[in-house]
């Protein structure tokens, strides 16, 4: 039976049908069924969930990639040494309250992205009114337009990496130039040399050695993997078997340090030529005085895990501290140990 002919013969009130075309006209002003009222038009619409009101005043701004916002112009240097910018988009006031998480609709142009790369390798991060850089997850839709997931105001940015050039570490990372990590302020909390896998592994002679030639041999499987939001303690990270480099940081230092060395966190910028590309970005790694000598803990390569000379290290990798955060054995002063690398042997 047609919807026309359940009409006619009256089987559906005429005040219904008045309600159904009500509500209808109401969802298409707040936006899809799938999500709640939108702002922003042409290359950029931000839609809220679908039971939010939007707040007063919210509004979405396109950017120029030419020049970043107030707001990014401090971070204009650190941004252009790792990516071409793709597109910048405000959402604000600064004051504005999103209720809840929003997707914000970007159209861009694919010209943007340099040749050898395509959308799928743009990232986004967001500069936040009170300073923070956040990475934001994006879902790629088209060539043309990617979708953000924001819960915040600030400045919206996508970018893509600079062409031969692989960046090391997380957008957020590279932009602010140091792991989130490294700028809390218990950041020593993170170096776990008593928690029970570290213990162990600590305590077994094949669990962890450090060999005559400075390789690292590790008794359980770290496999390369993602980044955890949030990061993991070193006994989860070993638990779950995988790690990225600033993962691998915290399961040495803490070995390290159960095994009775002086170590630190270190975040930074790390830069190099492997495999016909540069390798540069924002990194998080270990470092270890042993016999009295500061030792870069190389985890580039977890199967090959090993110490070098952290002079040889500063100078090959062109390592720039940006943070650090010690941890030493219990009973030993801080101010017997001495981080400042000894003059390479090979300058």
């Amino acid at each position: 039976m047609s919807f026309r002919s359940v009409v006619e013969r009256g089987v559906i009130d005429r005040r219904l049908i008045l309600g159904v075309l009500l509500i209808a006209a109401a969802c298409g002003k707040r936006g899809s069924s799938s999500g709640g009222p939108s702002v922003g038009s042409g290359s950029a619409v931000l839609t809220l969930p679908s039971s939010a009101e939007l707040p007063p005043g919210l509004a979405v701004t396109v950017r120029s990639t030419g020049e970043l916002p107030p707001l990014a112009r401090p971070r204009q240097v650190g941004i252009a040494e790792h990516y071409t910018v793709v597109a910048v988009v405000d959402v604000g006031p600064a004051t504005a309250k999103l209720p809840g998480l929003s997707s914000l609709a970007i159209t861009i142009d694919p010209a943007r992205i340099l040749a050898e790369y395509t959308t799928k390798d743009v990232t986004a991060a967001q500069l936040q009114p009170g300073g923070a850089v956040v990475d934001l997850p994006l879902r790629v839709v088209s060539d043309h337009r990617i979708d953000v997931t924001v819960e915040q105001p600030g400045t919206v940015m996508l970018v893509g990496p600079l062409e031969k050039l692989t960046v090391l570490g997380s957008t957020a990372d590279a932009i602010r130039g140091s792991t989130n990590l490294l700028l809390q302020g218990d950041c020593t909390s993170w170096i776990t040399p008593t928690s029970p896998k570290v213990t162990a592994l600590a305590r077994d002679p094949g669990g962890f050695e450090i060999a005559a030639d400075r390789a690292i041999k590790l008794g359980v499987t770290l496999a390369p993997g993602p980044a955890t939001t949030p990061r993991l303690h070193a006994d989860e990270i070993l638990a779950r078997g995988t790690a990225d480099s600033a993962d691998a940081s915290l399961v040495l230092a803490s070995l390290l340090l159960a095994k009775g060395h002086p170590v630190r966190l270190v975040s930074g910028s790390m830069s190099f030529e492997q495999d016909m590309r540069r390798h540069t970005g924002v990194q998080q790694w270990t470092e270890v005085v042993l016999e009295g000598q500061p030792w870069f803990v190389d985890a580039r390569e977890l199967g090959q895990l090993r110490l070098v000379p952290l002079a040889d290290a500063t100078r090959d990798l062109s390592l720039k501290i940006a943070r650090s955060c010690p941890g030493y054995p219990a009973g030993m002063n801080p101010s017997s140990v001495s981080w400042e690398p000894a003059p390479s042997a090979n300058p």
